[in-house]
């Protein structure tokens, strides 16, 4: 079933629903290896006896040092190893050949479509490195309409759709199609474009998982980016299982060995309304770290070091003593850095007494929780 879903243009745009899309089309896949969680305790409003505990409770001795944390962050350019186009003769000539026909399915849109600039909208028609074979972004239909102007309805203006797949060849030349199928379109005023934002072998079967990212824009819904790691898994190319509740957005290598690791938006978050519109603050940003044996751990000494990392700005600390402003973020580095539920609970009390705008009761509770809602033990400062 193809559930590729066609945005509408009055429609607030979600790249969850991208994720949707891609799952709904999936194959029965192999059972993921396991992926390590985080040692944090789910979300829960913080209790009293919690709160009396922590402020009886101080961070242990035995607590590893924030610079031992952090010297193990080794940032290097190039540490992630990208995979090679595959030249052999037999994918040469698939690849050729793919090409050719997609792009005879194109022209036909290119010339209705007058005006609309298909090559920015995405890769699709083309042959991505995969190592071994090659990833084929094949566009598997398309649309043209010459509709009214959303924002202006006495004029008219091209609205252009294509649905695409990630598909594979085999390093003998044979094409798989693949399960994942996403949308790119042009509207007035919404866009979605994609892009291919890492190919990496990170299981070493010789053939490079790839991901492709979906950024939309909408002037109701603001810019949206997500991705989804597409793999050659047991014959089949898939949405990878191995990354299942990972965000694959953000690829890096912090600690420099070669693996890919993830970045993770906080799960500590504070929404409010201004007369700007919604302000959202975050807590810091938290990592999976790839392990050798091709799992992830959200809270080993590389993760909780991704986070303290956050916590300084030119090498001073930030905490809430410090200043008003990024008060999530303070109050989350003030808990990994030792400060007890029960003693941040009160710095907030001392805030709203002073005047000053506090973070949503969700994020409050979350920040005060026993442990921080952060993949990190407590460090000595």
């Amino acid at each position: 079933m193809n559930c590729a879903t066609h945005f509408k243009v009055k429609r607030a745009l979600s790249l969850a629903v991208c994720a949707a899309i891609t799952a709904c089309n999936a194959r029965v896949a192999p059972s993921p290896r396991t992926i390590a969680t985080s040692t944090a305790g789910a979300a829960a409003p913080a209790r009293a006896d919690v709160l009396e505990r922590d402020a009886t409770s101080p961070a242990s001795p035995a607590a590893p040092g924030c610079r031992a944390l952090l010297a193990l962050l080794r940032d290097r350019d190039g540490s992630i190893t990208t995979v090679a186009a595959d030249r052999s003769p037999p994918v040469v000539a698939a690849c050729a050949a793919l090409e050719r026909e997609a792009q005879q399915a194109l022209s036909a849109l290119r010339r209705r479509a007058r005006g609309v600039e298909l090559s920015e909208l995405g890769a699709f028609g083309r042959c991505e490195s995969a190592g071994r074979g090659a990833w084929f972004i094949a566009p598997v239909r398309t649309q043209a309409e010459y509709v009214r102007r959303y924002t202006d309805r006495t004029e008219r203006a091209w609205e252009v759709h294509v649905d695409w797949r990630v598909d594979y060849v085999d390093a003998a030349g044979q094409r798989h199609a693949g399960a994942v199928v996403l949308e790119t379109y042009h509207t007035d005023p919404s866009d979605a474009h994609a892009s291919i934002v890492l190919q990496n072998d990170g299981d070493g079967d010789g053939v490079g998982e790839i991901i492709v990212g979906l950024r939309s824009t909408n002037f109701e819904g603001g810019d949206h980016f997500g991705a989804v790691q597409v793999a050659w898994v047991n014959g089949s190319a898939v949405r990878d299982p191995r990354v299942a509740g990972i965000e694959v957005n953000d690829p890096v290598d912090p600690d420099a060995d070669g693996r890919v690791d993830f970045v993770q938006r906080s799960r500590v978050v504070s929404r409010s309304m201004t007369a700007d519109g919604l302000r959202e603050e975050y807590g810091p940003a938290t990592l999976a770290h790839r392990l050798s044996d091709g799992t992830f751990s959200r809270d080993d000494a590389v993760a909780q070091a991704f986070a303290l990392s956050q916590c300084f700005d030119e090498g001073e600390r930030l905490s809430l003593s410090g200043g008003s402003d990024r008060t999530v973020l303070r109050a989350a580095c003030d808990r990994m850095l030792g400060l007890t539920g029960a003693a941040l609970t009160a710095s907030f009390a001392q805030l709203e007494a002073d005047g000053s705008s506090l973070p949503s009761q969700d994020a409050l509770d979350l920040l005060a929780q026993e442990p921080p809602p952060v993949p990190l033990i407590r460090c000595r400062p």
